[in-house]
């Protein structure tokens, strides 16, 4: 069984987020997963935080497996100084998304377009909502979907995510590392992917952070060039096919396949 993302981890912290105080619709969910990951032979995750979640609640961790995810280096774009603006890329049907970018359009968006008013904000993906009014603040552009990935990475100067919740590792994020963009992150965003703070990635966990560390990567070639060089080479060996041959191996030893 491949938990690409652990519901119900993602619905509680969406409840969090809300506010929320009755949990009993994240208890239903997490007794139907368990039940699933007890009756199978292997349980993979991308996570290696979820696998820990998993294994304290099955007090067991023999079956468990860390889930392979493969990224082909993606063509370069353009140099640091013909790249623009900022771009955000997600299905807005899933809460998590529309959540980070109703937060960032809120709460980071107003000074930071004061303080930086030539810098825009690219949302991109599929179902936007309607009436979302996130055009309505200055520096956002609603771009909608993505015929091709180049169109969001090959010319935007950094990535963000924002997400205030979510599960899983974030796809979104290791699609920025195949293109070699420099991202800022929020801790859920960051999670799982390897990426670190200050060395591959800027981390932000309060608007006033968000700015800091877009103004540093806008006023910094070398932050800029650090944090590419770095996210190529976790790139090139944690997510490498021979890294993910090698993972996929353990499984079917596991299961003498």
């Amino acid at each position: 069984f491949n938990n690409a993302d652990l519901h119900f981890l993602r619905e509680f912290r969406m409840a969090l987020a809300a506010g929320e105080q009755d949990f009993s619709s994240v208890s239903t969910t997490r007794q139907r997963e368990l039940a699933v990951m007890e009756s199978a032979d292997a349980v993979l995750s991308y996570s290696d935080i979820e696998l820990e979640i998993i294994a304290s609640h099955l007090l067991a961790s023999d079956k468990l497996f860390r889930c392979p995810w493969v990224l082909k280096a993606e063509a370069d774009g353009k140099p640091r100084q013909e790249r623009k603006g900022l771009a955000f890329l997600g299905g807005y049907a899933h809460p998590p998304n529309k959540v980070a970018m109703d937060w960032f359009i809120e709460k980071v968006m107003p000074e930071l377009h004061a303080r930086r008013p030539d810098l825009d904000l690219h949302i991109w993906g599929s179902h936007i909502p309607d009436g979302s009014g996130w055009e309505n603040q200055p520096g956002v552009v609603l771009e909608g979907y993505a015929q091709s990935l180049d169109d969001v990475f090959n010319s935007v100067f950094a990535f963000v995510a924002p997400l205030q919740a979510g599960a899983g590792i974030k796809g979104k994020v290791l699609d920025s590392l195949a293109y070699g963009v420099p991202t800022i992150l929020s801790p859920i965003a960051a999670e799982a992917t390897g990426l670190v703070d200050g060395s591959s990635t800027l981390i932000a966990h309060t608007p006033e952070q968000w700015i800091q560390h877009i103004e540093s990567l806008l006023d910094s070639d070398d932050l800029w060039e650090r944090l590419r060089a770095n996210s190529t080479v976790l790139r090139e060996n944690r997510y490498s096919k021979g890294a993910g041959v090698e993972a996929m191996q353990q499984v079917f030893d596991y299961l003498n396949l």
